[in-house]
């Protein structure tokens, strides 16, 4: 079962014009009720908001590794065009 939040809160939205409207106020365990509706949804908002978090966190990743790549590609693009040269690895030793 899929719980969407928008549904939800028009959910407890209309509970609450329906007792507005019939001009009665709430009572302690109707508001506790609503509590704990609001409660699970902010709940429900939160898991969201960090699986959002997370897919962004992804979205860059992936955007900044082909990046990444291009640009070495590039870099070794260049150097192997120029066939007098070798290259050396240097691992920190002093020439």
């Amino acid at each position: 079962m899929t719980i969407w939040l928008s549904e939800e809160l028009k959910a407890v939205r209309d509970q609450l014009m329906m007792v507005a409207s019939a001009g009665r106020s709430l009572g302690p365990m109707e508001i506790r009720s609503i509590v704990q509706n609001l409660t699970a949804l902010v709940e429900l908002a939160e898991v969201d908001e960090h699986e959002l978090r997370v897919f962004r966190l992804d979205q860059a990743g992936k955007q900044g590794r082909s990046i990444v790549e291009q640009l070495a590609g590039e870099a070794m693009g260049n150097m192997m065009l120029d066939g007098e040269k070798i290259v050396r690895p240097n691992f920190g030793r002093k020439s």
